[in-house]
């Protein structure tokens, strides 16, 4: 759910694919494929956005897409390339980093 990529769990680590920047269409169930039940019993079918894309898919990509391209983001890219791909990846720099 939204809310366990946002915090409520330590555990959850998400990737986001392209898709989450430039194609709204993979966020609904277009062909009603039957994709079962939540563990509540809800029966699953368009991806569930966040409060603030007003359940709008093309919201929700526009406003990822520009967070993607904002300057903060673009000024901390070489500090996620170090934790996830370089020296931060492990030891004592990791412990540094808080990425252990």
């Amino acid at each position: 759910t939204w809310g366990m990529c946002t915090g409520q769990s330590a555990a959850e680590v998400k990737e986001i694919t392209p898709e989450w920047y430039c194609n709204p269409a993979f966020l609904r169930n277009a062909n009603n494929f039957k994709l079962g039940t939540s563990q509540d019993g809800d029966v699953l079918g368009d991806v569930e956005l966040p409060p603030w894309a007003d359940n709008s898919p093309e919201k929700f990509i526009e406003v990822m897409r520009a967070a993607l391209e904002s300057e903060i983001c673009s000024s901390m890219l070489p500090d996620w390339i170090d934790l996830i791909f370089g020296r931060k990846q492990q030891g004592p720099e990791a412990i540094k980093a808080n990425n252990v």
